[in-house]
Formats: C-alpha cells, structure tokens, sequence
C-alpha cells in the first residue's frame, strides 16, 4: 500500500516507429499435365515469390498454401474442388521465392476441363489478411494455371469377377475363407486404383438388402487384357438368420475404371451356397462359449406360445461389455427386439420375454465397442476368449420381486411387482391376516412379468403385508410378509448430475454432450410434485471462433391440451441474470422412485460451419489460439419436492408476479390486460 504516493507509479517517454515495406506474396507459376485419365494420378509444380522490396518478418515466417481444382479461373472456396493443404514454414525475402511438386490422385466424379488454383497465404473470416500482413497487397494471393488439365474417360477395358470361392459352413461370428479373381476381359489396360467389395446375399443377384462383409481397397495397379489377379482373404460373418446364402463379389464398386458398356458385369456370386447354421439351445441346458472384442454371436430357442422367457448371459468377465436381445423369428438388434437386457454395459445380462409365441426365439449376444480404432477417442480395451454361458428357460407362475417393499400410511404409495405370467386381468391385493386387505386405487399390468399398483395407505394398521397377484382361472401367487407398512416420513429426495467431465473438440468438430439431472425420491409415500431448475452459465466467448461459447438445450417442456399454441416451437431455457436455466415439474414422483430429465451442453455451436467451410481450419491456428479455446464451465441443479398445497400456493405467487407485471407493461395487449385485472380469477 502506497496512499498518498499511489498515483507516481507511471511515466511517459517517446517511442520511435519505423515503417517498413510490407510484403507481396504471388503465384508466380503453376504448370501441370496437359491432360489425365479418370483414376490415374496428374503432378501439379507452383512457384509462390515474394515480389516486393518488403521482406516476410520472421515473427509471420508460417503461412498455408490451398491448391484447388476449378472449372474455371475464379477462385470459390465453397464451390471449388480442395486438393490439399501445404504448410510453408521459413521467412521469405524480398524476390525470394520457393516451388512446390506434387502429385494428386483424379477426384472420383470429375471429367472435362478444370484449372488448378494455387492461394497462397489464404485468407478467411477469422483471418482476413492471412498469416502475412502483406498491406495494400492481400488481394492478389491466388492464380490460376494459363491451361486447364483435361481429365478425360480412358479407353473402356472390362474387369469381370470370374470366380468365387469360400467355406462352405459357418455359424454368425465364425471366420471364413473367401478367394476371388478378376480377369480384365477388355481390350484395352484397365490402369489406376479401385476396390472390390464382398456382400453376403440370400440369392445369386446383388441388391441394396444385401449384407457388406469387406470392402478391399487395392493400390494403384495395371491389368493389361487377358490378365487377372486371384485375392484371398478372410472375412467375419455377421449375425444372420439360418439358411443358404451366396457371396457376391463386386469388381470396382466406385466406378473408378472406365469400363463403358461393360460395366454392368461387375458382379459374381459364389458358385456353391456358403450354408449358415445357428445353434440351438436346450431350454434349461447352459450352452459354453468363448467370447473376444467385437464378437456377434446369435442362437436360438424354441418356446410354446403363452410362456414366460428368461436368457441369461454369465460371463467369466463382469467387466465386459455385453449386449443381450430377443426376438420371435427374426434377427434381434438395438432397434428390433422382443426382449432387450436392461442397465448398462457389463458382462453378466439378462432378458425376459414376458409372454411367448409358439416357436424359435432368436438371441442376440453382441461385445460392444464403444469407438473405432481409428477415431482420436481412445478405443475400448481388446480382449480374446473370454469364457461365457447362455441359459434359456421358462418361469413358472410367481412372484420374484416387490420394490419397494415399504410404504408410509401418510397418503400414496406405489410399488412395482415383477414375476412370470401374470395374466392381463390378474388383481393385486396386499393383505394382513385378520388385520387388513388393501385393494389398489389404481394398477396396471404392464406385462406378463410386471405390475405397477398404487395403495391409499392413509390408517392402514402398521405392520407387514401378504403380496398377492390371482390370476382370472384361480390360480394364486403370494409372497408372504413382503410389505411393511409403516409411518409416514417427511417429502424428502437427493438429486444428481451425470454425465462427461471433459467435452473434447476435434477435426469433425465438437459433438453436444449428454447430461442427465435425476431426482431419487427418500421417503415411503408417492410425492405429488418435484420442481426442478437447472442449467449453465452464459459465458463470453474472445476465441477466433465466432458465436457463443456454450448454449444448453433440454427435453424438459410439456404439451398441454389447449388448442391453437405450438407448444413445440417454445424454448424452455431462459438466460436469468447471466444463467442459461431451465425450469419444470416432475408430477407423481413414486415411493422411493427415481425421474430423470436430459439435457444437451454444447460448446462453439458455430465449429461445424467453420469446418465444412474449412476442413484444415485447426491446423493454421496457432498455439496460443488452440490453448484459448479449453475453458471450464459448472453445471448446477436443484430440486424441491412440493405437496399439493404448497405447489398451488408456488403457481398462485407466479401467476401473480405475471398479473402485476402485465398491468405496469403499457404495451400489453388490451385484452391481456383486462384478464390481468381480474386479481381474483386470473391464473
């Protein structure tokens, strides 16, 4: 501390500024091949000079060059074909220059005449004057070629599959062996690269339903006429229903040689049936498996209709991460099933159809990978023969479960009753010898395994209670002091927050990322109302990307049934005092029950555009820039349970505050207006 002396602590001295001749970058040259043929490579050589008497200071000594394919001589980044990216590094003085050689590949889909553009040092919306400050000069960065490269069809040749080979047997999961040759039938060289892709099919003629196994990608090669090349490789079947299928290899499958007429030949199925079997198990009897990284396993079942169905998946590793689905002669899958586990990921899993058709259940068993080798997201730990068990069975008529199984004698209070066929009229009582019967106010049978009941338990005797379900033609399951009754607590509940700690942005951009806010009710009787209030804080973006930094979207909004309001169109989050928060109810919360709403946090909004614009944009960041966009946010959340009386009194305040502050809104419709002066039946 300085007091009186705080003021001294500056001083003024004059600064001498010196101007310098700013630099000219220009493509001064560009010569290519005079003409190419579809599928074959061109080389492209550009000379960029600095022709001014300015040199290129050290400090801007990195700039990009663009080199692009257009039809004509005018530069469009948005329109024209992008080649590739070129990282110049090193100052560059006054008539300096440098040349660049290259060589590309033709783009799939092009012919005719196109120039190649050279931008050197290109300039966007975020950096208008480039890496170099060139002045006067920023306008004169991009030439074309004097000529245009022709890219012309070469003389047609015919790539014909001649035969298809592969293992005559397999069950879905299993390796097989396949071979395949390709003989050029033409009369001309079919020169430059392509890729043969191999389908599994359930006849001999190709089709958009068929299955793709492989795709094979092969370097640059010539076959002259008469030539042929024979591949063999393996290839993993998928999951698929049992029967005869054939393997229907196609030659070139992008058209990446000119065949002319002759390209409808493309394609050839295997001469012998590759028969698909799928293994049956023995309801009762446990079926032994290995299990590796990414296996797709299916079995199947036969049931008679009007059963309960159980599968159970145990594996020797808990930690996998197993999928598990049902499905009555078809082929299960995540979006198709009968039968689905439920929870997350793991290795152990369980289904349950909770009532049969008569016939072959089809069972899923899929190793879940989360992301793809060659993602920037770290892949999923491999493993290899892990040792599992598959066991279906048949439940008899019973009662396996009752959650709760307490309940207060405020009001409410609902439980869920799972078991094993349950009919669709079957009743629900919970009885106390001598003491009591309770018969639900309400109740539902979801399934033939599942009841959800809700008992006014207002006085009703402490104690436990029977659990019995009777179904219409007599017969009874009961579980015998499975319920207590007990005093009523107090409306209470914990909430929670889920979802990633780091939000990651890569070339592709920043996906939004999932969160999810869930209320856990703590106390024995159903809670009629819980208000949630949730959200993000609005954050100042100064990064050279443009937007905001951070917006939030949500699910939480409702549809009442009132004519002529688009309730879709509305945003349920608000910016209170620098908050982006949204705010809602969660209604019948049930007795120790659980109320999940989602909710999306998304960061530059604006990225993706930026980057289908400019797929290289990170790259001509610099560190700083890229360190300038990482930032910290907070999540908050908050939940309150509310009686009926209290959440009446919580709308009537509400509604009030909107009264008064349409009254002092002088332009507030006039109808408005006269229903807000109605204090005793507005809202």
């Amino acid at each position: 501390m300085e007091f009186r002396d705080e003021f001294n602590n500056s001083a003024v001295t004059d600064l001498q500024v010196t101007p310098v001749i700013a630099p000219d970058l220009q493509v001064t040259e560009i010569t290519a091949d005079e003409r190419v043929f579809t599928g074959r490579q061109f080389s492209v050589s550009y000379t960029v000079t600095n022709v001014s008497t300015g040199d290129v200071p050290d400090r801007q000594g990195v700039w990009f060059d663009y080199v692009y394919l257009s039809r004509d001589q005018f530069l469009d980044p948005r329109g024209d074909h992008f080649l590739r990216q070129v990282r110049h590094e090193g100052i560059l003085e006054a008539n300096g220059s440098y040349t660049v050689n290259l060589t590309f590949s033709v783009p799939r889909g092009l012919l005719g005449a196109y120039y190649i553009i050279v931008d050197t040092d290109r300039a966007d919306s975020r950096r208008p004057s480039g890496f170099v400050l060139e002045g006067a000069n920023e306008d004169n960065n991009d030439t074309a070629s004097p000529n245009p490269l022709l890219i012309e069809l070469p003389p047609p040749s015919d790539l014909v599959v001649t035969l298809v080979n592969s293992s005559a047997s397999a069950e879905p999961g299993d390796t097989i062996s396949l071979t395949w040759t390709v003989e050029n039938q033409g009369d001309e060289s079919a020169i430059g690269r392509w890729a043969d892709s191999v389908y599994l099919s359930s006849d001999s003629i190709w089709d958009l339903g068929d299955r793709l196994i492989l795709n094979e990608d092969f370097a640059p090669r010539t076959l002259a006429p008469g030539q042929s090349y024979t591949f063999a490789t393996t290839a993993q079947l998928p999951a698929v229903l049992p029967g005869d299928y054939r393997l229907i290899v196609r030659t070139d499958i992008f058209d990446d040689i000119n065949e002319g007429a002759n390209n409808a030949n493309n394609a050839t199925a295997s001469v012998d049936a590759l028969s698909i079997t799928v293994p049956t198990l023995q309801l009762g009897v446990p079926l032994d498996g290995l299990i590796s990284a990414g296996d797709d396993f299916l079995f199947r079942v036969f049931v008679e209709a009007g059963e309960t169905l159980r599968i159970d998946l145990d594996s020797d590793d808990d930690n996998l991460t197993n999928e598990l689905y049902a499905r009555f002669e078809a082929l299960p899958s995540s979006r198709a099933f009968d039968a689905a586990y439920e929870g997350g990921l793991q290795g152990d899993q369980t289904a349950l159809v909770p009532r049969t058709e008569g016939g072959f259940y089809y069972i899923r068993v899929r190793n879940f990978q989360s992301a793809p080798a060659d993602s920037e997201v770290e892949p999923p730990p491999s493993f290899a023969d892990v040792g599992f068990s598959l066991t279906a069975s048949l439940l008899p008529f019973a009662i396996t479960n009752v959650t709760p199984d307490n309940g207060g004698d405020g009001r409410y209070a609902t439980l869920t009753v799972t078991g094993a066929k349950f009919d669709p009229s079957a009743t629900l009582k919970l009885i106390r010898p001598s003491f009591a019967e309770l018969a639900p106010v309400s109740y539902e049978v979801i399934d033939a395994t599942r009841i959800i009941a809700t008992f006014d338990l207002s006085d009703a005797p402490l104690g436990l209670y029977d659990v019995q379900v009777t179904n219409p033609n007599g017969d009874i399951a009961v579980v015998p002091y499975r319920f207590l009754v007990e005093p009523a607590l107090p409306l209470d509940l914990t909430v929670g927050l889920g979802g990633p700690s780091d939000i990651p942005i890569s070339r592709e951009g920043a996906s939004p990322a999932l969160y999810q806010l869930g209320a856990l009710s703590l106390t024995n009787l159903d809670t009629p109302y819980v208000h949630l209030s949730f959200g993000v804080p609005r954050l100042q973006n100064n990064t050279v990307i443009p937007g905001e930094r951070l917006i939030f979207s949500t699910n939480l909004m409702g549809s009442p049934d009132l004519d002529g309001v688009e309730w879709s169109s509305f945003d349920p989050v608000l910016n209170l005092d620098g908050r982006l928060t949204a705010e809602g109810f969660v209604y019948d919360l049930h007795n120790q029950g659980f109320s999940a709403v989602s909710f999306l946090v998304e960061i530059y909004p604006e990225l993706d555009a930026i980057l289908e614009e400019d797929p290289q944009f990170f790259d001509s960041l610099l560190d700083q820039e890229i360190e300038d966009l990482a930032f910290e946010f907070y999540i908050y959340a908050a939940a309150t349970p509310l009686s009926s009386a209290e959440y009446v009194d919580l709308q009537t305040e509400r509604a009030e505050e909107i009264r008064l502050a349409i009254l002092a809104d002088e332009d507030a419709p006039q109808a408005l207006t006269f229903a807000a002066s109605d204090a005793l039946n507005f809202g």
